[in-house]
């Protein structure tokens, strides 16, 4: 079983051609949690700190919006560990201290709680060739922005903001379109909404019986 179309064609240039490599898409399933609204606007990035993950081009997006507006607000979910340091020095010296938050771990309610009232979830990965972080989203009619890397375009279709992960501008544009666009921020929540119903539990596990018969 792979996680795309572009999984399968991975595994058959590796593997070789046979008939039982099946495509099945990852699901998720929303949270039991306690809602407890949150005031402020920001962004929010469920991911370790990894290099692959691409804080970094992340983090200098934020210093370019900064200079139009100075509220911008991201949140950063992970364990203090892997370029966790380096990450917090990049933020000093870029004097995003007050625009940046690193939460460190977070239970997985808490984390539904901070997706569930976030303007946005960007996922800057720069591999695949699918990811869960939007699949979470969805469940929570949280828009998504997202890089263009792999199969996430054929994950998500047009239900979602893409960038190209290596160019720090269309991060930073991408980010901008959502934030200051209350229309727009209505319209991908609620292609958020639909895309939690292409891929629930139901979809998932009538897709995988089929596979294994």
């Amino acid at each position: 079983l792979t996680d795309s179309k572009l999984g399968k064609k991975h595994v058959i240039n590796s593997y070789g051609n046979y008939n039982n490599i099946r495509v099945q898409y990852f699901s998720t399933t929303p949270q039991k949690f306690k809602n407890k609204k949150i005031k402020e606007k920001y962004i929010i990035y469920p991911a370790q700190f990894w290099e692959h993950k691409n804080h970094t081009n992340l983090i200098y997006a934020l210093g370019l919006l900064k200079k139009d507006y100075k509220k911008i607000k991201l949140i950063l979910i992970g364990h203090k560990k892997k370029n966790y340091f380096k990450l917090t020095e990049l933020v000093k010296k870029l004097n995003l201290e007050k625009n940046i938050k690193f939460v460190g771990y977070v239970t997985e309610s808490e984390k539904a709680n901070l997706i569930k009232n976030a303007r946005a979830l960007i996922n800057a990965s720069f591999l695949g060739p699918t990811n869960i972080p939007q699949l979470e989203a969805f469940c929570y009619g949280c828009p998504v922005i997202l890089s263009n890397v792999f199969a996430h375009k054929e994950q998500c279709g047009n239900s979602v903001i893409y960038f190209n992960p290596s160019n720090r501008e269309q991060i930073a544009s991408a980010i901008e379109k959502i934030w200051v666009s209350d229309s727009l921020y209505r319209k991908y929540k609620f292609k958020s909404y639909k895309m939690a119903q292409k891929y629930s539990l139901k979809n998932f596990s009538a897709k995988l019986v089929n596979n294994i018969i």
